[in-house]
């Protein structure tokens, strides 16, 4: 559970709609500039994978007040290449989709989306270059699963939004596949997401 002190500087569950998407809604729990963001830190660099409970918890929380009916949604992450999951031992994003689902009783599938390419670290690269670092950098897993899914919207979760290039990639490849019930689900977000 997140202590007081997280939402210093900032409200909880932060809505808006994603750049460029303007009818995709984006949920951010808190801003990044708050303590919660050292929380986040500890999760995605320092190995403390029991955080993600707490900050599944958030977003969980923040995704009830605009999900109707959760069982109508089906959760995923922004997916990694397989090497650098390997070497960090996780995906974070995936670790919060898990606990996120599962807080307001809906299903996740982590595997829906799949990296296939190598991009540059994101954090790494100004602003002007991160969308086309991740261009078609995600792709639909299995190819039909638009009609194993049906009519379930889905939802994209995330540990931050800085730029929205990332899920702005993740969305194009579930536009693309024919889902047009999309929701993006952050952690935190910066001031100029």
């Amino acid at each position: 559970m997140l202590c007081p002190s997280c939402a210093i500087k900032g409200p909880a569950t932060l809505p808006g709609t994603l750049l460029q998407h303007t009818e995709i809604p984006l949920v951010s729990v808190f801003s990044y500039h708050t303590q919660a963001n050292h929380i986040l830190l500890s999760l995605k660099f320092r190995g403390t994978r029991n955080a993600a409970h707490s900050i599944g918890y958030a977003m969980g929380e923040a995704a009830s007040r605009i999900l109707e009916q959760p069982s109508d949604w089906l959760f995923c992450c922004v997916p990694m290449l397989e090497q650098q999951q390997r070497q960090r031992g996780y995906n974070q994003s995936a670790l919060l989709a898990n606990v996120a689902a599962r807080w307001i009783g809906a299903d996740c599938e982590n595997a829906l989306l799949r990296k296939q390419r190598k991009t540059k670290t994101q954090h790494d690269l100004p602003a002007h270059l991160r969308e086309s670092n991740v261009k078609n950098a995600y792709v639909l897993a299995d190819p039909d699963a638009a009609t194993k899914i049906g009519s379930r919207g889905i939802v994209i979760c995330d540990d931050i939004v800085t730029t929205g290039a990332t899920l702005r990639a993740c969305v194009d490849a579930l536009q693309t596949a024919g889902f047009n019930r999309i929701v993006c689900l952050t952690y935190l977000r910066t001031e100029d997401a």
